[in-house]
């Protein structure tokens, strides 16, 4: 069994760099829970496993919180979980061998991540999973990704993410408005774009696969903000843009993000994994959204260590 990251997605004002992403492609927006992603991987032997956002889980993690919720969610509905993964065998078995089939989700609710208290979940001490996709991986490493409509066929509409609208991509992004939670008493994190229809994600000759699904999150989760130009006279005019992309990024919503992933405990100790922790994230939302800045800002980026520190350490504080 071989475990997938969920797909980077683009951010809503970024869109323009995506050449997979189509601006008048039918849509259908879904809530963006504020929680952790995970992941039930079921292989072609029937056999099941269990994943956050960047592994899947180990032996220790499957025990403790709030992790082992999901091992109990597979075990008490094992039976459901098997015939998921045989309707969507006989669904997608004309497009080639499978592997294995992946059901994508969000762990929310107590003791997940900070600052979604006002879940229903949390307020009666419960964890929820919301599954808001449903990938087939074949034998050439292509993977289908089911239409939204066909996910809620096998799994129900109880159990997935909720939809919100639908229309043309760029309608969508030019509409949205910020709105309460379907799932609580909140302000929502924000709205995720995908097409309506099924998609197919190919790899290339690295692994890596170009998503077409967009996130757009409201003001209060944003992970970027704005900046003054840095107008220092040693940097050549690509490193002044690196550098104001950098440092926009170094923000305190980025930094609960990356918490919420449960790779990272904030202690003192681990102060130099976040600052390396962050700084690959930066890297790598850059070289998606301004890939001509790519090779300036890999070369800059240490010198933000100390930001990035000062941010940790304050966060360490309030905690």
């Amino acid at each position: 069994m071989k475990f997938y990251k969920y797909p980077s997605l683009t951010n809503h004002y970024a869109i323009m760099n995506k050449k997979c992403i189509d601006m008048d492609n039918y849509y259908i927006a879904t809530e963006k829970i504020h929680g952790s992603n995970m992941s039930i991987v079921v292989d072609k032997d029937r056999n099941i496993n269990y994943g956050k956002r960047t592994a899947f889980l180990t032996k220790e993690e499957q025990n403790q919180v709030p992790w082992h919720t999901i091992v109990d969610y597979a075990h008490e509905n094992k039976s459901t979980i098997l015939k998921w993964f045989e309707t969507v065998c006989d669904y997608a078995k004309e497009h080639g061998t499978i592997e294995q089939v992946i059901f994508f989700g969000e762990l929310f609710g107590e003791k997940t991540v900070k600052g979604s208290g006002a879940y229903v979940a949390n307020s009666n001490n419960e964890r929820e999973i919301r599954f808001f996709d449903i990938h087939v991986v074949f034998s050439d490493d292509k993977r289908l990704v089911l239409s939204y409509d066909k996910m809620v066929d096998i799994i129900g509409g109880n159990k997935t993410a909720p939809v919100l609208r639908g229309g043309p991509l760029r309608e969508l992004i030019l509409t949205t408005t910020e709105l309460n939670s379907e799932l609580g008493d909140c302000l929502a994190e924000g709205q995720v774009y995908r097409p309506k229809d099924e998609y197919m994600l190919i790899p290339d000759n690295l692994g890596h696969v170009n998503s077409p699904v967009v996130k757009h999150k409201y003001d209060a989760w944003l992970e970027k903000k704005n900046i003054k130009t840095n107008h220092n006279m040693n940097y050549t005019a690509d490193e002044i843009k690196a550098s104001v992309a950098i440092e926009s990024r170094i923000t305190r919503q980025r930094l609960l993000n990356i918490l919420s992933h449960g790779e990272i405990d904030p202690i003192d100790q681990n102060t130099g994994l976040f600052i390396k922790t962050m700084s690959n994230d930066i890297k790598d939302e850059i070289s998606r959204e301004e890939p001509e800045l790519a090779n300036a800002s890999n070369k800059l980026i240490k010198k933000y260590g100390g930001q990035i520190a000062k941010l940790y350490r304050n966060y360490m504080e309030e905690i």
